[in-house]
């Protein structure tokens, strides 16, 4: 009686549906667009296509860039994405076992290879590193301001990660630079001596530290819109040359989606000839 009082249908309770990865991507995505563009190689003589500093962010790349989607718990399902051509196909991996990922988030990730310690008392663990977030428990953040969407994916890192169960994969965020302290970067390069190995650069986070093998250079603003600073107050402002406005927050035309910072930014592959 009080079940029908209540509308409650009178049935065990069953087990949410599996979800199929392809289908939940091509469901959140609409279209692939967002996948079509991958990071750009910028060798060192390419450099001189960033005109100006204040429009570009960068960060350390340290192992294999993937796009992970998490359908509920451990269920992950990733995609190699550093290889041109590759067919788009989810599948699980042996390193990602114990990632705990939300239903209907799709990320952007570098899975990297930590290290504690050094010489024998040296200990390894695989981390995954947001670069870029496109939807968390389904919700869209394609379209919103780089800095917004990682700080959506720092929220989803707190969340997620259990210190207290060592066998998890933990999630970070890589910070982000903007060129004019790009030497913040740098000073966290230091070279330290990995078993089995040659002594490696690396870079160094609090106790733990992984080599690295380049940099990420990406846009956050949309052209023909540019971020200038104001000498009397020290202050940003953005600038639109073709209708000679400016304005003290960025318009919102002016903001990068994951689609168009897919389409503009750069990897560079090799880390030392930027040294």
């Amino acid at each position: 009686m009080c079940l029908d009082q209540w509308k409650i249908p009178d049935e065990a309770r069953a087990a949410p549906a599996q979800l199929d990865a392809w289908v939940t991507f091509i469901e959140l995505m609409g279209e692939m667009n967002d996948l079509d563009t991958l990071w750009k190689p910028l060798p060192p003589a390419s450099l001189s296509s960033i005109e100006n500093v204040h429009d570009w962010r960068c960060s350390i790349s340290g192992g294999r860039r993937l796009i992970l989607q998490g359908l509920g718990k451990t269920n992950v399902y990733a995609f190699e994405c550093d290889k041109p051509g590759e067919k788009l196909n989810w599948a699980k991996r042996e390193e990602l076992r114990n990632l705990v990922l939300p239903k209907k988030t799709v990320l952007e990730v570098d899975l990297v290879k930590e290290f504690r310690g050094e010489g024998k008392e040296l200990g390894r663990k695989y981390s995954v590193y947001i670069i870029d977030a496109m939807f968390i428990f389904g919700k869209d953040v394609r379209s919103k301001h780089y800095r917004d969407r990682l700080w959506l994916a720092e929220k989803l890192a707190r969340a997620v990660n259990k210190p207290s169960r060592p066998k998890t994969v933990p999630i970070r965020v890589h910070q982000v630079f903007e060129l004019t302290a790009i030497d913040s970067l740098f000073s966290r390069l230091c070279f330290r001596q990995v078993k089995g190995r040659q002594p490696c650069l690396a870079y160094t986070n609090d106790e733990r530290y992984f080599c690295p093998k380049g940099l990420f250079f990406f846009k956050h603003l949309k052209e023909p819109w540019s971020q200038g600073v104001r000498r009397t107050t020290n202050r940003p402002y953005f600038f639109n040359p073709k209708t000679k406005t400016s304005e003290s927050e960025a318009p919102p035309a002016a903001i990068a989606s994951y689609r168009y910072n897919c389409s503009v930014r750069h990897r560079e592959l090799v880390l030392r000839t930027c040294l």
